[in-house]
């Protein structure tokens, strides 16, 4: 079956994209004086201010040499020369100027320098200078609350046991499960792992951890009132996590930073794309999104005084692209016709297996999706405000690098997606997101 990839590209833009992604030499430039490498060798690029020197094959660009080594340039085309904003100054050496760059700049900044990273290929030594990114985006951290049942998976009993004896040699996990009588125990084998010192070091007096009937953990004395979750809002150019405190529901601490593969593209489809093109973007991607979800756990968790381990359980809403990426699944299904998800219901995961320096027990749950272009964040988004139980005509709208909508009469609720600035059409969009898709129920 053959897939939609739109139409059919110019042979000037294939060969174009072919230089742009180093698989052609590119053409001989009018006026370089540098003497260029033979292409048997590496030349050496040295970034500032991160102090960095990386050493890359001759030919591939300035941008892609430093995506490789993790250093961050502004990009929201993935470096494919259309978006204008990998800005770098060449301080050492002249590198010829690309029609996009007399776009960019004034002949004044061509003349000290600067350039389009994705368009300067490392032809010869060059010292870099990468302008600092705006990594603290201005997000939400307050909204219009309403009342909700507190009813958190996470459960604390404490609970002072008899010690064993010659007439009463019950195991340790039984002796623990007949005090707590109320929740049916399951451990994990980190708590039994636990179990026995925690017991005889703190005299029997322990208090039990349990996520979803799942015993995950045994601390010693009593720590129920100290419970607490992250949640996470995954977008595609920012990231939100906050700590809430499942004692009270409330919010503890809120942090927001760029989303780390911004460096792939602004927009979804760019970084399938990207996927698309090289076998290691994904990797790199998913490493991405980790690290971005790691630092924001740090962060909330310093601000907020509370230890990690203290963190038992993660919830992540975000799109079905960026969830897919997150979780190492191939998106490119999400990105061709007839755009389909490889599931819609995620498993229950563990917290470690993304990275996070949280408790080793805690869970993480993903939001479900409703479509390839309606992800979690838009069911999150339809929990949190009600609109599942309202029996009132109501228009949910989320606009952000993707725009989502989502209407109830009451009865019934129908969403669909498109990318914002621009009507809403039945054609793929050139950047941000697939066509609208089919409304979804």
């Amino acid at each position: 079956m053959s897939r939609d990839r739109g139409p059919e590209q110019p042979f000037e833009d294939v060969v174009e994209g072919l230089r742009r992604e180093g698989l052609m030499e590119p053409p001989p430039s009018v006026g370089e004086t540098d003497e260029v490498s033979e292409g048997t060798g590496r030349v050496t690029l040295s970034f500032a201010p991160a102090d960095r020197s990386v050493r890359v094959p001759p030919g591939v660009s300035v941008f892609d040499a430093a995506s490789w080594n993790g250093i961050a340039i502004d990009s929201t085309c993935g470096g494919h020369g259309t978006c204008r904003k990998c800005l770098v100054r060449l301080t050492d050496a002249v590198s010829p100027v690309t029609r996009h760059d007399r776009r960019t700049f004034t002949d004044e900044q061509l003349g000290e320098g600067w350039r389009l990273a994705c368009l300067v290929r490392a032809t010869h030594d060059l010292a870099v200078e990468v302008p600092p990114l705006v990594t603290r985006p201005k997000a939400s951290t307050v909204g219009v609350g309403r009342q909700v049942i507190l009813r958190p998976a996470v459960q604390k009993r404490y609970v002072e046991l008899t010690e064993p004896t010659l007439a009463d040699q019950r195991t340790d996990l039984a002796r623990l499960r007949d005090a707590v009588d109320d929740l049916t125990l399951v451990p994990d084998l980190h708590a039994l792992r636990r179990l026995p010192k925690v017991l005889r070091e703190s005299d029997f007096k322990v208090t039990a951890v349990v996520v979803d009937e799942v015993l995950v953990d045994v601390e010693p004395g009593d720590t129920t009132g100290r419970r607490h979750a992250i949640a996470y809002d995954l977008g595609t150019t920012t990231v939100v996590a906050t700590l809430l405190d499942l004692e009270t529901g409330t919010p503890v601490a809120v942090a927001s930073i760029l989303n780390k593969q911004q460096p792939f593209g602004g927009d979804v489809i760019t970084r399938i794309s990207a996927t698309m093109m090289d076998p290691e973007a994904l990797p790199r991607l998913t490493s991405l999104a980790r690290d971005t979800l790691a630092e924001l756990a740090a962060e909330v968790c310093e601000e907020g005084g509370v230890d990690p381990a203290e963190v038992y359980e993660v919830a992540l809403a975000g799109n079905a692209t960026m969830t897919a990426l997150l979780l190492g699944v191939d998106p490119e299904p999400l990105g061709v016709a007839p755009f389909i998800q490889v599931t819609a219901d995620w498993p229950v995961l563990l917290a470690s297996d993304l990275g996070l320096a949280v408790h080793p027990g805690a869970r993480a749950v993903v939001f479900p999706a409703l479509g390839a272009y309606v992800g979690g964040d838009i069911v999150a988004g339809m929990l949190a405000s009600g609109l599942d139980r309202d029996k009132r005509v109501r228009l949910f709208v989320d606009v952000g690098t993707n725009c989502e909508i989502a209407l109830t009469d009451g009865d019934r609720i129908v969403t669909t997606a498109a990318r914002p600035g621009r009507p809403s059409r039945a054609a793929p969009s050139a950047a941000g997101c697939g066509p609208p898709t089919a409304p979804s129920r």
